[in-house]
């Protein structure tokens, strides 16, 4: 019998395809294991930082920390909460959803930025401080306009007023911030909040002389404290 001889690249491709279909699947099927280590890796990282973040914050706010001290560990849980290495934002860890895992952080990280922030807020004020305290402020308050809390965000536009009236002298910035959250508390039924900020309110408006508006103002913000007994 006379047989036929076949080209070389026949028999390669009947030797080698089912070869390279098999080694193909096995990497489709391993591919999302690998990612969802990485993804689990990045997330265990970035749980170690706001815990460690965390534990500074901590620290810097016991009651026997020195004022310096404690805006020197508030800067460096801010430092810490903002190192895309330690929150496992590197590109080589994430690839190639590096955006997603971002989005999905911001929900951990929001609450302990936003508590950093507004602490470096206080401290910075009380130190007389308003660039630093006005920044630190506007930090907060886009964490907490991320968080889509307007508790938060009410707390912030009062401390913003707080620096006004009693650091920067601009009393009808203080009026503006604290009508802001006035409105916020009120929309929250915050009643205790807003009768704190009426009596914010009552104080700007006397310094500027509105002495009806304050008059106003700190009426409301005594009948809430009888209501309330405080």
């Amino acid at each position: 019998f006379f047989f036929a001889r076949r080209p070389s690249h026949v028999w390669i491709h009947a030797l080698w395809m089912p070869l390279l279909s098999r080694l193909l699947t096995a990497v489709a099927a391993a591919y999302p294991c690998y990612l969802a280590w990485r993804w689990w890796a990045a997330a265990r990282a970035q749980r170690r930082t706001v815990a460690e973040a965390e534990a500074l914050c901590a620290a810097a706010l016991a009651s026997d920390t020195p004022p310096t001290t404690r805006v020197e560990r508030l800067l460096a849980a801010w430092r810490l909460l903002h190192t895309r290495v330690r929150l496992g934002y590197d590109a080589t860890r994430l690839v190639p959803f590096p955006q997603l895992f971002i989005s999905s952080s911001r929900r951990r990280l929001g609450p302990v930025r936003f508590t950093v922030a507004v602490e470096l807020g206080i401290a910075f004020n009380a130190a007389a401080d308003a660039p630093n305290a006005l920044r630190f402020y506007e930090a907060a308050l886009q964490q907490a306009e991320r968080l889509r809390d307007p508790g938060r965000q009410a707390l912030v536009h009062c401390n913003t007023g707080n620096v006004h009236n009693n650091t920067t002298g601009d009393y009808a910035a203080a009026v503006q911030c604290y009508e802001t959250a006035l409105g916020l508390h009120k929309r929250g039924h915050n009643l205790q909040e807003a009768a704190l900020v009426h009596a914010n309110l009552g104080l700007a408006h006397l310094s500027l002389q509105n002495w009806e508006r304050a008059e106003d103002h700190l009426g409301r913000a005594m009948a809430a404290a009888v209501r309330f007994r405080n």
